[in-house]
C-alpha cells in the first residue's frame, strides 16, 4: 500500500495494509509515520514526489527486507486491537474522573458592589 498523506492523524490504512499482510510506503508523517516505523515499512517525506518514488523503488527491490518490513508490522498488530485501543481509552476516563474535584463555593463578597 501506498499512502502519501501530507496528514495523517490516526492512519488507519497502515494498520489495514498491515492486517491485509502487504508491504507499506507511506508519508512520514503523523499516524502513518507512528505506526510505520522503519522497520515495519518504508516512509517519504511528505510533499516530495522524487523520494516517494525512491522508497517505492527500493520496497521494490529488495523483496526480502521488504516481506521482512511487512512481517513486522503484522506482528505489531495485537498493540492495537480494539480491545486494547478501548482499555487505554477507559484508563484515561477513570484517571480524569479521579482527579476531578467537587466544585468550590466562592465567598460572597462583603459589601454589594453596585
Amino acid at each position: 500500500v501506498i499512502a502519501p498523506s501530507s496528514y495523517e492523524p490516526f492512519g488507519i490504512v497502515a494498520l489495514e495494509a498491515a492486517a491485509a499482510g502487504v508491504p507499506l510506503v507511506v508519508g512520514d508523517t503523523g499516524g502513518l509515520a507512528e505506526f510505520v516505523t522503519d522497520d515495519r515499512g518504508r516512509r517519504s517525506r511528505p510533499n516530495d514526489p522524487a523520494d516517494l518514488a525512491t522508497q517505492i523503488l527500493a520496497a521494490l527491490a529488495d523483496p526480502v527486507e521488504t516481506a521482512r518490513r511487512r512481517d513486522t508490522a503484522a506482528a505489531a498488530l495485537p498493540h492495537y486491537s480494539w480491545e486494547r485501543i478501548a482499555a487505554r481509552t477507559d484508563e484515561v476516563y477513570s484517571r480524569t474522573r479521579r482527579a476531578v474535584r467537587p466544585p468550590r463555593r466562592l465567598a460572597a463578597p462583603p459589601n454589594p458592589v453596585l
